[in-house]
C-alpha cells in the first residue's frame, strides 16, 4: 500500500491541502518525506494548483531597497505582495549576483507560477572586469520559480530595448497546454542595429528558448498587452501593432476615435477588457471591435505624482505610485460594472520598508 500524503485523509484532499501551502514553505515541505518532495516537484501538481485556483496570488513589482554593499546606491529588488491580506515580502537575491543591481528600467512579468525579469541585473564588479557594456546588461533575463523557490539565469534576450527604454512586454498562457509565452516588441536586434525599433521576439518559458518574430509594420515604441489571443503594442496615439500567433503576422490597427486623443502610459488588461490610465489623459477602455478608446472619466490617482506600477488583481486593478513627497502610494480600483458608474477605490497600507520606488 502506497504511503498516504496526509494520514487518514483521501489522496485528493491531501493534495488540495498541500496546494494551499504558501510558496515560501515549499522547500520545507520537500524535506518532510520523499513522497512530498516528488509531489512538489511534479509539474502537474503545479498546473493543478493554478487550474483550481488554489495557488497563492501575488503582485510582483520592482522597488528601491537599501543597498547591501557600501558605496553602491540605486539598488532595486522584487517586492511580492498580497494586498488583501497585507502581506509584503521581498524575493531572495540571486545567489551568483549578491552584489548585483536590478535596473529600474527592468520589467518583470509573471506566468505559470514563475516571475521573469527582463533587462535585469547589473553587477558593477563583474561588469568592470569583463568590460560588459550597457546593451549586454539589459539583454539579461532571470527567472524565479515560486514552486521551487529558486532563481535561474535564462538565455539572453535577442531583442534589445532601444536606448535603454523598456520594450512592450506581455505574458500569455496557452489554453490546453498551459505553456507560458512572453512577447517583447519595440526594441532592436543585432541584425538591424540600434536605430531600428520594429523588432519583436517571443520567449518560451518552459523550453528556455527565444524566437525572433517578424518585424512590426511600424517602427514604434508602446505598451504591451495580450488580449483576445493577440499581442498588442499600443502607442500614445491609441493605434496598435497587433501580432496574430496563429498566422504569425502583424496588422496595424488605427485609432478610429478622436485624432487628438492621447492614450495614457499604464495599460492593464482585466479579463477581456483593456484599460489605460494617465495623469492627464484619465481612464479609458479599449473597444476592440470599434478600434476606439472610450473615455471613462478622470484619473482616480490625481493626488499621485507618478504612476509607477499597475496590474490586474482578481477582477480589479492594483496601482502603485508616488506622492509629491516621494512616498509610495498603493490602491485597489474596482472598474465600473455599468455604463456611467464610477470607479471605487481602496487605499492599501504597506509596511514601512516598502514605501519608496
Amino acid at each position: 500500500r502506497s504511503m498516504e500524503l496526509i494520514p487518514n485523509l483521501p489522496e485528493a484532499l491531501g493534495r488540495e491541502c498541500l496546494m494551499r501551502v504558501p510558496y515560501k514553505y515549499h522547500n520545507t515541505l520537500r524535506q518532510v518525506c520523499k513522497t512530498w518532495k516528488e509531489l512538489m516537484n511534479d509539474l502537474k501538481f503545479c498546473e493543478d494548483s493554478r487550474k483550481f485556483k488554489l495557488a497563492e496570488q501575488r503582485i510582483c513589482m520592482i522597488q528601491h531597497v537599501p543597498p547591501s554593499v557600501p558605496g553602491i546606491d540605486g539598488v532595486y529588488g522584487i517586492t511580492v505582495c498580497d494586498p488583501d491580506n497585507n502581506i509584503w515580502e521581498r524575493l531572495p537575491p540571486m545567489t551568483k549576483f549578491q552584489e548585483g543591481i536590478i535596473l529600474p528600467i527592468a520589467d518583470c512579468v509573471t506566468v505559470n507560477g514563475k516571475l521573469v525579469l527582463i533587462g535585469a541585473v547589473y553587477d558593477p564588479h563583474i561588469s568592470k572586469r569583463m568590460k560588459t557594456n550597457h546593451d549586454e546588461t539589459i539583454r539579461r533575463v532571470f527567472l524565479y520559480d515560486f514552486f521551487k523557490s529558486k532563481w535561474r539565469r535564462c538565455k539572453d534576450m535577442p531583442v534589445i530595448c532601444a536606448n535603454g527604454v523598456s520594450a512592450a512586454i506581455a505574458a500569455y498562457t496557452e489554453t490546453g497546454t498551459e505553456r507560458g509565452f512572453i512577447y517583447v516588441a519595440g526594441g532592436y536586434n543585432t541584425v538591424h542595429g540600434p536605430n531600428f525599433r520594429g523588432a519583436a521576439a517571443v520567449y518560451r518559458v518552459e523550453e528556455d528558448e527565444w524566437e525572433i518574430l517578424p518585424n512590426m509594420n511600424r517602427d514604434i515604441e508602446g505598451e504591451g498587452a495580450f488580449i483576445d489571443g493577440k499581442f498588442y503594442v499600443i502607442d500614445e496615439s491609441g493605434s496598435a501593432e497587433v501580432f496574430h500567433p496563429d498566422t504569425r503576422r502583424w496588422t496595424t490597427v488605427k485609432n478610429r476615435g478622436n485624432s487628438d486623443q492621447i492614450v495614457g502610459p499604464c495599460m492593464v488588461p482585466v479579463g477581456k477588457r483593456l484599460y489605460c490610465y494617465g495623469y492627464f489623459t484619465g481612464v479609458m477602455e479599449y473597444m476592440s471591435k470599434e478600434c476606439v478608446w472610450k473615455e471613462l472619466g478622470p484619473c482616480p490617482m490625481k493626488d499621485v505624482y507618478d504612476l509607477s506600477s499597475a496590474t490586474q488583481w482578481g477582477d480589479n486593478i492594483f496601482f502603485g505610485g508616488s506622492d509629491l513627497g516621494g512616498r509610495a502610494v498603493f490602491r485597489i480600483f474596482v472598474p465600473p460594472a455599468t455604463e456611467g458608474a464610477q470607479f471605487s477605490e481602496t487605499d492599501i497600507e504597506s509596511r514601512k520598508d516598502f514605501t519608496s520606488w
